[in-house]
């Protein structure tokens, strides 16, 4: 899980994923919040009930994103990349 608006949007799916019966996991680093507090709630306090926490570097790992990720960027590109989105939409 990754997103914006903490409490709404990625507290929602998470809890909708988990009522499907699937293993969620979340990245602390790429949800964020307009809200710091109501953040650090649903990052350090709800999402641990229902999904697993991991570091943006080992869930990149895990799902074989450092290609994925290396394929979307331009060549050019040397600074850290922390959020890279691809929609398929062309």
């Amino acid at each position: 899980m990754v997103g914006i608006k903490s409490a709404f949007v990625v507290q929602a799916i998470c809890q909708q994923l988990c009522d499907l019966g699937k293993e969620v996991y979340f990245v602390p680093d790429c949800i964020g919040d307009d809200d710091k507090e109501r953040l650090d709630a649903i990052v350090k306090h709800f999402l641990p009930l229902y999904a697993t926490s991991q570091s943006v570097d080992s869930f990149l790992e895990a799902c074989g994103g450092n290609d994925v990720v290396k394929s979307l960027l331009p060549s050019s590109t040397t600074e850290t990349v922390k959020y890279v989105s691809d929609c398929g939409r062309g």
